[in-house]
This record gives C-alpha cells, structure tokens and sequence, in this order.
C-alpha cells in the first residue's frame, strides 16, 4: 500500500507547528515507471490519511505524465541557511543591484537563519512564515521590514520550486495581511520645485537638486555624472556610469564608476536625456562655477 502509518514522538499540527506530544503520521510511497527504470516517490509526515491519499491520488496523475518532473529529494532536504547563500549567490549577483544584494542578504543573516535557518525547505510552511511575520510584529519592526522578509521568502523559495527542490512555494499561502505600503509622497507642485531652487541657487548644490527633482535621477547616478556624457551642442546628457555602492571609508577620488543597472554590450541601460531650456541654465552656470573653483583653487597655491 502507498500509504503507511507511522508513529511518532512529536507530531506537527494542521499548521506544521511541532505540539510536544506523540502520535500517528502518515507517509506516502509510490513507485511509477520512467524511460531509465522504475523509481519511488515519497513524501512523509502528513498529519491525517485523508491528506496523504488526496496527495497520493495527486501525485499518481502527475507522475503518470512524462513530463512531469518530481523533485529532487536531496536537495528539498536541504536546511535554509545551507540553501539561502547559493540561492543569493546565483539569483542576487545577476538581477539585483549592489546595495539591493546587500540588502537580501542582511535580512536573511538577520531575520530569516535565525528563525527557520535549521529547516529543511521541504519541511517549511505558511504556518511557520506567519509566525515568523508575528514574531517580528511583536518586536515593533515595521510593516516594510515584515513586507521585505516575505519578498525574499517569496522570491528564494519560487527559486527552490523552479528548481523542482520543493512542490509549491508556501510563501505564496501565507495568511498574513501586509496591507497597502506608506502613500507614496505627491511630486512636487512646480511652484514648491522653484521654491526649492531658489533655496539653492547660486551654490554646488542647484544642479543635483534639478536633475533629482526634474530628471528623477538617483543620488548616485547624480554623482556618477560627467562632463564627457554631457554634450551642450546636442542639447543631451546621457546616464550610463553611476558611483558604485560600497566604496572604501576616507575614499576621495574614484576613478572607476559602475555602470548603471541593466547596462550590458548593447547599453540597455543607457538613458539619453534631453537638456532643455528650462535646465540649460544649470549645466552652463555649473560649468562657469567649476571654472571659477578651480581659479580660486590656482590663485590659493593648489592644482
């Protein structure tokens, strides 16, 4: 028979939460036929036999099907903290940005290892996620600190079902209600924008405050912008270097921007935007600032 009872000393509930106490499991055994041989499926530990013959009756349909590809027994074994660094490694260095990385990975070393860091990924739950999300509440963290914990739940564990490691992603049922994030502030009005450049003009600070505030340009891309991606003839300047996240402390100089996020040979990332005559007065009375600087600069004995 493919279903088989088991008992055990500390059974799980209906949630997958350990009670203390003993009693009866269920396990599930079938053995179907492929192109190199037979072969088994098991999964253990259903809490009641109508759950493990509904999953019985589930996987026979499935695993009838040639192209159904079961997963992979050894690698759903695996325990969280062991599976977290190859997923970020191979996911995190191809699609997410250096500080995105960095930020993935706190909240797995911070919030995810210490909590379910010992389970296998076959074993986790939505129960055990939902506490997980509870835990933190209580704590006082906030609501985008919670919401941030289940997108990289979400997006490793999607990561192991694709992988066939698990059958389904339990982040995706969790009964958590994360509810609608902060408003999104309102752009500014133009008439607080000309307020706002009027509290800078005439200082170093007028032209990044109108590319961030006219342009909509990252602080870093503001500071990784250069004379030689600025052409005043064409009206243009483009974005394609932005400074790189994590620089050495005292750093002064930086020779070697990083390219902007989606940049390969083809300059998918490069943005050409256009000077115009609203703006043009900032880049020429930075340039006609910088020159005076370095005047000043000369007069005063430097480089």
């Amino acid at each position: 028979m493919a279903v088989t009872a088991r008992q055990v000393k500390n059974k799980r509930d209906s949630d997958g939460v350990l009670t203390g106490r003993a009693g009866t499991v269920y396990d599930i055994d079938i053995k179907y036929k492929t192109p190199d041989g037979y072969k088994h499926y098991t999964k253990k530990g259903f809490t009641t036999k109508k759950d493990a013959q509904q999953h019985e009756a589930e996987m026979k349909m499935k695993l009838s099907n040639p192209a159904y590809s079961p997963t992979q027994n050894a690698q759903g074994r695996m325990a969280v903290k062991d599976y977290m660094p190859d997923w970020l490694e191979k996911y995190g260095k191809v699609n997410l940005r250096p500080s995105t990385y960095e930020s993935y990975k706190s909240i797995i070393n911070i919030h995810i290892n210490p909590n379910i860091g010992h389970v296998q990924l076959r074993e986790i739950t939505p129960a055990m996620l939902d506490d997980i999300f509870k835990k933190m509440y209580d704590k006082g963290l906030s609501q985008t600190t919670v919401r941030n914990v289940h997108r990289v739940l979400s997006v490793s564990l999607e990561g192991a079902r694709k992988y066939r490691y698990i059958e389904h992603n339990p982040a995706r049922d969790v009964l958590t209600k994360f509810g609608q994030q902060g408003k999104t502030p309102d752009p500014y009005t133009v008439q607080q924008m000309q307020q706002l450049m009027g509290h800078v003009s005439g200082t170093e600070w007028e032209l990044p405050v109108m590319l961030g505030g006219m342009y909509g340009l990252r602080m870093s891309e503001i500071l990784g912008l250069r004379w030689q991606n600025v052409d005043m003839e064409k009206r243009t300047f483009a974005v394609v270097e932005q400074l790189p996240f994590r620089l050495p402390a005292g750093t002064t100089i930086v020779e070697q921007m990083a390219a902007v996020k989606g940049k390969g040979a083809d300059n998918a990332g490069e943005r050409v935007l256009p000077i115009t005559e609203a703006t043009r007065p900032y880049f020429e009375r930075h340039i006609e600032l910088q020159i005076r600087q370095r005047e000043l600069a000369i007069n005063g004995g430097g480089t």
